[in-house]
């Protein structure tokens, strides 16, 4: 992990200020200004990205970041770019192609793409394949077949497998079971051939208890059910 120190050095070498190379050191005075605006950069960040940055009062240069490598790096190209006004320096392309590929990177690399939800039109090409919930697109209202239950409900229910799932012989070895976003599982025992489960309805929402089930010789499959929960 970075310290910040190694992400103002990162800045000055990168700005052209001071480096090995060039045989130029840094003042204690220019280290002093760099954590400032260092200090003040990340807290920008933090608000348009989801970085979060260690913090300690007074703040001291030989303190970690708190960021991963690709962060700690984005930031010193972005700190390069604002500490060049105060020694009179014009950033090259260069270093301002840089700081932006760096930055994007950042940004990609802590982007969560939201599910789908469904659409007015119909599909096409790749689209006309159904997913394991029989429909085109996850959607946030009704799935078809989808079981109605109330806010607040408290249901038991079972999934009986003996209905072809299993090979001949085979019975249930282990089960995962897993919820999407309503509410939450309270129970779940399973017999041979049938799952028993119970479920608490916390909120309004269309979604799934889904199990992944094994069984004792080779079978492994997922079972999905899906609920549909309403304001009472």
């Amino acid at each position: 992990m970075w310290t910040k120190a190694d992400v103002i050095n990162f800045a000055l070498r990168k700005a052209g200020i001071s480096s090995s190379m060039t045989l130029t050191s840094a003042s204690p005075d220019m280290y002093v200004d760099a954590l400032s605006d260092y200090e003040a950069l990340v807290d920008e960040l933090a608000t348009t990205i989801n970085i979060r940055p260690y913090k300690t009062f007074p703040a001291d240069i030989g303190d970690f970041t708190g960021l991963s490598d690709v962060a700690a790096q984005a930031v010193g190209y972005q700190l390069a770019l604002r500490i060049c006004p105060d020694y009179l320096i014009e950033p090259t392309p260069r270093l301002e192609s840089s700081a932006m590929q760096t930055l994007e990177s950042l940004r990609v690399s802590m982007l969560e793409v939201p599910e789908l939800e469904r659409r007015n039109d119909m599909p096409i090409g790749q689209g006309w394949k159904f997913d394991y919930r029989d429909t085109f697109y996850r959607q946030s209202n009704v799935v078809a077949g989808s079981q109605i239950v109330a806010v607040g409900a408290v249901g038991t229910y079972t999934v009986n497998l003996d209905q072809g799932q299993l090979l001949n012989g085979e019975t249930i070895s282990a089960v995962q079971s897993s919820i999407s976003n309503f509410g939450e599982i309270e129970a779940v025992s399973n017999t041979d051939y049938v799952i028993t489960y119970r479920v608490k309805f916390n909120e309004p929402g269309a979604g799934h208890v889904k199990f992944v089930i094994a069984g004792t010789v080779s079978t492994v499959f997922v079972q999905v059910v899906d609920f549909d929960v309403r304001e009472a």
